[in-house]
């Protein structure tokens, strides 16, 4: 049973690790005891071996038991050493890492002897000699399967749904410790409302590898933490797969102005007792909440019985959608303008509401009740139905099918949700057209070429190919949406800007279009009049961010084999220079840490290379959105000061991150780009006629997509700072006070927009619209 631990209040909460594994704490100070060296990093696989064998082998448990490592003299180091180099199970690499303490003078140990099987004249002679251990060589895992519920506990109560209510999902295989606790995600479970903390779920348990983890229930915590690992890995496996790169979390900035790397995000499943759930940029965390239900009779869910956000699929992948796109544009949680926040809110639903067409059995049984037709099936297109009943809503929290969701209106739209609503609405439309498109030879071959279905349910064999269909373009879309991000401008985002991505990522990955998935697109976002501003004309080419021309960032070549110079003299490309020195692997990817160090490395030096082009003159910073001469500033918009530019430097700027991608094209060949992201920054009155008025950051800069081989940009995505209509818009935006919101009765709302930007978007809109 879960034990739980009082919480002193005002203090900092401390997990309180109850029904940990004894093996684990004691195998590692064992080992590290042992050889002098931390159980992490290359020694990971001998410390865990030894965690087994002291846990499991009757001999090495009895040498560890008769003293704790702390206290341990060295006949006791030795009796725990000998029974580990006489273990029948022992590998090389554990019996080479203990033979190393013989060397800072305890006694060598001899190498077991093994026993061989030789055959002779057809008989198995065994004999015994010094060699290698005989344990069999194990191959790791790609995935584990973990079960979940499908989309939310919600379907259980229903008889037509109970069967779809859990499904089994595969995530990448990685060794845990108890939370669980992996490579990108540490779970929290405290609970500050009732100052409980509960026991960590323990994912390696034999048993729980065995049976795919715990049976689904809403009243175990360890399943709790067990959904919100399942689900939030699979959605971060969505981004990777897209954008061809390892997932890092937002970086985390000290006093001192020095970016330091985060390793996981937590996620805490009973942080709130409240009907909200948030990520929280401060702590790089997800808060979920739970809330007695408030619903009617005939609802699903029982009025009164408790509602947990961290049994949501859909919320939780929403949530996690919030801290992957934060931890590629930091900038997108400044609000400069109506569509930044919306952007955040409708960006999210995208990825929770595609990743429903993950659940095969789900969209098998959804497209069989709905007759093969997308646009009807309700469990398809709804996101979080409990959360949504349980808020008193008769309904999916946001229901993508719901006609009233049409009848919003761009322009006269403000509020986040809603206008997020638009997108989600607008991508969705798009995803119902290429899918009936797709699906009409098969409806036409199953009917004679009539195309009418006849009455009754369908044939099953056209169940399973429509489903295969749908799924197919499902995950196309989403991966579409996903890599526009590295097509996105630094800041100042607008939908229409999204819409220039989503076609100039699709056309540097699919040349040719003939299944129309960018004229859906167009069609869909031209219908809810969510294109860009000042088009001369509306087609693809039009939409699709232009090329820059050849000559404007380069320098002319001085080196030319008509003047009698040698011809293996290259041109003076300082851009060719940056690529050489940046030093960029195409192999396998090294752990995150590595990741980002080098990054960090490789921003540093795109910035003295850029700089220096600069100020020889080789480069414009006005080709890059960038105004020339600009001073850098210190403290915040309200209190800030100039710095006059160093010696040597023409403008201040900043390079963000420089980012390695390899993706796979469909035709098979692989496409290697350089992503680097750079920005710059002003300060600015809201009104430049009112000393008196408040300030605010006007940002502008450039997305640049590089190809390395060729050392040239394909694009350089511009938010131009020297554009006084932008920063006229911003001062619009900014100054004017927030409409329809409830949340300056219940916040200081200028700290926590600074602090929790996405906790107070969740409560816009009087408690309805949060998730």
């Amino acid at each position: 049973m879960a034990v739980s631990k009082t919480i002193s209040k005002g203090r900092r909460q401390k997990t309180a690790a109850l029904e940990s594994s004894a093996a684990e704490p004691v195998s590692e100070s064992w080992f590290e005891r042992l050889t002098g060296n931390a159980p992490t990093g290359r020694f990971q696989a001998a410390a865990d071996e030894l965690a087994a064998l002291l846990a499991t082998d009757p001999d090495c448990r009895a040498a560890a038991a008769r003293r704790s490592p702390a206290s341990a003299d060295a006949p006791v180091f030795h009796d725990v050493i000998r029974a580990v180099l006489e273990s029948p199970v022992a590998s090389e690499g554990l019996r080479t890492a203990l033979m190393r303490v013989g060397r800072a003078g305890l006694p060598e140990y001899p190498r077991r002897a093994v026993p061989t099987v030789t055959v002779s004249g057809g008989v198995a002679v065994q004999s015994v000699k010094a060699g290698r251990s005989a344990m069999p060589q194990t191959q790791t895992p790609k995935s584990r399967r973990l079960r979940v519920f499908a989309l939310d506990p919600s379907l259980a109560g229903n008889l037509d749904s109970a069967d779809l209510a859990m499904a089994t999902i595969a995530v990448r295989y990685e060794r845990l410790k108890p939370g669980p606790v992996g490579d990108y995600l540490e779970v929290v479970d405290v609970d500050p409302a009732s100052g409980r903390a509960y026991a960590p779920v323990d994912l390696d348990n034999a048993a729980l590898l065995a049976s795919d983890g715990l049976d689904p229930s809403e009243g175990n915590p360890r399943f709790h933490q067990q959904m919100v690992y399942a689900v939030a890995m699979k959605t971060i496996a969505a981004f990777e797969d897209a954008l061809g790169r390892r997932s890092l979390w937002a970086s985390r900035r000290e006093a001192d102005n020095t970016e330091y790397f985060v390793p996981r995000l937590r996620i805490y499943p009973h942080a709130l007792r409240d009907a909200n759930a948030y990520y929280s940029p401060d702590r790089i965390a997800l808060l979920f909440g739970y809330f007695p239900a408030d619903t009617q009779v005939r609802d699903a869910v029982v009025a009164g019985t408790m509602v947990f956000a961290c049994l949501s699929a859909d919320v939780i992948a929403h949530e996690m959608s919030h801290a992957l796109l934060d931890g590629l544009h930091r900038r997108y949680q400044e609000r400069s303008n109506p569509d930044v926040a919306a952007f955040h809110e409708g960006f999210a639903d995208i990825v929770a509401l595609f990743l429903h067409f993950t659940y095969t059995d789900l969209v098998r049984a959804s497209l069989a009740k709905a007759r093969g037709d997308v646009s009807m099936a309700d469990l398809l297109g709804g996101l979080a139905k409990q959360f949504g009943e349980g808020r008193g809503k008769k309904g999916p929290l946001r229901d993508y099918l719901d006609p009233s969701v049409k009848n919003l209106l761009y322009p006269d739209t403000l509020e986040s949700h809603d206008r997020g609503a638009i997108l989600v609405a607008a991508v969705y439309e798009a995803f119902i057209s290429i899918v009936e498109k797709r699906n009409r030879d098969l409806i036409g071959l199953a009917t004679g070429g009539s195309g009418l279905l006849p009455a009754g349910q369908l044939q099953p064999g056209l169940v399973d190919r429509l489903t295969r269909e749908t799924c197919k373009v499902a995950s196309q879309v989403l991966r579409i949406c996903i890599r526009a991000l590295d097509y996105c401008p630094p800041v100042d985002i607008t939908f229409g800007d999204y819409l220039r991505a989503l076609m100039t990522a699709d056309l540097d990955q699919v040349a040719e279009d003939t299944l129309g998935y960018r004229t859906a697109f167009l069609q869909a976002f031209r219908a809810r009049n969510l294109l860009p501003p000042a088009l001369r004309t509306v087609s693809i080419e039009t939409l699709a961010w232009r090329k820059p021309k050849a000559p404007v960032p380069w320098h002319p070549d001085p080196y030319d084999p008509e003047a009698g110079l040698p011809t293996d003299h290259k041109p003076h490309n300082w851009l060719a220079r940056a690529i050489a020195e940046l030093g960029i692997d195409w192999g396998v990817d090294p752990e995150r840490v590595k990741i980002f160090e080098r990054a960090e490395k490789r921003a540093k030096g795109f910035w003295s290379h850029l700089n220096d082009a600069f100020a020889a003159g080789l480069a414009d910073p006005r080709d890059f959105g960038l105004i020339d001469h600009l001073p850098s500033y210190q403290g915040n918009s309200a209190a800030r000061h100039e710095v006059p530019l160093r010696k040597g430097v023409r403008t201040n700027f900043e390079v963000h991150s420089v980012r390695r991608v390899r993706r796979v094209r469909p035709d098979g060949s692989i496409a290697m780009q350089i992503v680097v992201v750079l920005s710059q920054r002003r300060w600015a009155r809201i009104d430049d006629k009112d000393a008196d008025s408040k300030s605010l950051w006007f940002r502008g800069g450039a997305t640049l997509i590089v190809d390395p081989f060729a050392a040239r940009f394909d694009y350089i995505i511009i938010k131009d700072m020297a554009s006084e209509r932008r920063l006229g818009r911003q001062r619009e935006f900014q100054g004017a006070p927030p409409a329809g919101s409830s949340m300056a009765l219940y916040f200081d709302t200028d700290k926590m927009a600074k602090y929790e930007p996405f906790a107070l978007l969740h409560r816009d809109g009087g408690g309805d619209d949060r998730d």
